[in-house]
Order: C-alpha cells, then structure tokens, then sequence
C-alpha cells in the first residue's frame, strides 16, 4: 500500500480526510517496521558472518512453511497445489483457472482454507526474518517471497468475492474448459478404446465426471499419491469410476485415463495406471505445443462429441 495524496485544487470532506489521513498512518507505521527490519539486516551483514548453523537453521524454516498445513481434505489440497503452482507473472491472468468453479458448493470454504494456508506461510517468513541474522540478500530474498503471498491472498479475496458479483457469477459460469484426448500408437483415441471395454451401467457416471472437468466443479477430485510414477496426477472419482487427467493450459485438460476400479489394492490397476501416466507424460511436450492450434482444437471437440454420444447411447439403454 502506498500513501494516498490530496490533491489540493479539489474540495474534500472531513471524513473523507480522516480516512485518508488513517491509512496514510497504516502505511507509515507499515513501511517504518520494514525499514527498521532492512536496516537491521544490513548492520548484522556489516558486523557478523553468519554461522554455518544459520544457513541450515533458515533452510529448515523455510522448509516449514510447506510443512505447516491446516488440516484440509484432498479436494481442498488439489486447488491448493493448483494454484500455488502458479507463477507470479501467470497469476493474474490464470489464477482463476485454478480456483474450482463458482458452482462449486464449496466455493467459498475452499477458497477461505486458502486464505488460511497463506497466513500460515506469512507467519513462518515473518519468524524467519526477526529470528535469525539474515544477510541483506537474505532479507530480501524473503520479503520477495512475502510480497508474492501478498500477491497471491489479493486474488483470492477478488475472487472470493465473486461469488456475490452476479455480472462476474453469470461471465464464470459461461466459461468451459476444453478435453483434449490422447491417442494410441496406433492412431485410435485411448479414451473412446477404454470406455468400449466398460460395461455400460457406468457410463452415466462417467459422462458426470467428464462434465465436472469440463464445468470446472472437478467431481471428488485428489492427486494421486501411490508412487512416484503417478505422484502428482489429479483424478475425479465416482462409485467405482475414475478420470485420470492434467490441466495443459489454463482451460484445457488432457483425459490421462478412464476406467473402473473395484478395490484399493488391485495391483493391476496399479500397472495400468503407470502405464497410462508414463505413456502421457511421453507425450506432454507435443500436446503443450499443438493446444493453442485451431485444428488440433477443432479435431478435440469432434472427439469429445462422439465419446459423449457414445456414453449417452449406453446409459440410454438402461
């Protein structure tokens, strides 16, 4: 926040004054507490080396930060990941890309956790600053990463006040991120192949899935956390039904796999998951640099349209 100017060639109230002159008192007081904190800094630079036992005293605190977590579930991690992943020059054109979507019940719980979380880092940093003797560098090294959460908590409260903007409530809800589906070696589409092998009576749950990614409300979604293999990778769930998947670009998200899944321990399942994952990630450059193109988006909603026929076809039977 920077100090708010009167201009004295117009008229202004006295309360108008009062409110000015108090956040000009804020952003002093404020600003004063950095500048006691950089000279500091500077000084124990000036009149100490800092001990080898500091380095690794600061490298753990900062490794806290990732550490000290409210307890949330998987649904609220997966938005979480999302959007800290984010960086700084893509946060304000693509930080709403990460946040579910405001026909998400959970909308405003989710993101309020969020907000949460960040205090929790603020509160680690701003121990690290006051309680070790950091180099100048180091100080500033810091209040970057601090001014990044900053950052980070400003959008989220924007976006949390979305939810009763009903002009931004009706423009979100009119936004749909796009499937784009990966193909076999041989040339067919993987995910129309794996839903030929499941038995009908799941498809209706199926097409929900698909149309929670694509509506961005993401159906029981988690990262998937078995084994390094596929360690990282989100997934929606039904009753006995799973999309595996990954966002590419802001509003597209690759369909990994689809498929069915009975028991927690199935070991098949396990192979044939890393097997799709691996297959995936051979060929995540390619998809990156083809997404944007006009016929390779055309040729996924071609797609999309016939894998969503196909499933309507077989819940239509029952």
């Amino acid at each position: 926040m920077d100090y708010i100017l009167i201009d004295e060639t117009e008229s202004i109230s006295i309360k108008d004054l009062e409110s000015i002159i108090n956040s000009n008192n804020t952003t002093y007081d404020r600003k004063k507490k950095e500048y006691k904190l950089l000279l500091e800094a500077a000084k124990k630079e000036q009149n100490s080396i800092l001990k080898s036992s500091n380095n690794k005293e600061i490298k753990n605190i900062l490794s806290r930060k990732d550490e000290t977590k409210i307890i949330v579930d998987e649904e609220i991690q997966y938005y979480y990941n999302e959007f800290m992943g984010l960086e700084l020059n893509e946060l304000k054109t693509e930080y709403l890309s990460t946040l579910p979507s405001i026909k998400n019940e959970r909308y405003c719980d989710i993101i309020n956790i969020i907000l949460l979380q960040l205090n929790l880092i603020l509160k680690d940093w701003y121990e690290c600053i006051q309680e070790l003797e950091l180099k100048k560098e180091e100080y500033k090294a810091a209040r970057e990463e601090i001014n990044d959460i900053y950052t980070r908590r400003r959008l989220l409260i924007d976006a949390f006040y979305q939810k009763d903007d009903e002009d931004e409530d009706q423009e979100t809800e009119n936004i749909e991120n796009q499937l784009l589906f990966l193909k076999t070696d041989a040339g067919n589409i993987q995910a129309i192949e794996e839903i030929k092998s499941i038995d009908t009576s799941f498809y209706e749950r199926i097409a929900e899935l698909l149309n929670s990614i694509k509506d961005g409300t993401f159906k029981n979604v988690k990262r998937l956390t078995e084994n390094d293999k596929v360690k990282g990778i989100p997934e929606v769930k039904g009753y006995q039904v799973r999309v595996v998947f990954e966002r590419i670009s802001s509003n597209q998200y690759v369909i990994i796999s689809i498929f069915t899944k009975k028991s927690n321990s199935d070991r098949a399942y396990r192979q044939y998951l890393e097997s799709k994952i691996s297959y995936y990630k051979k060929n995540k450059d390619k998809i990156k640099k083809i997404c944007t193109n006009p016929e390779y988006i055309e040729e996924n909603l071609d797609i999309d349209t016939k894998l969503f026929e196909l499933l309507e076809r077989g819940y239509a039977k029952k």
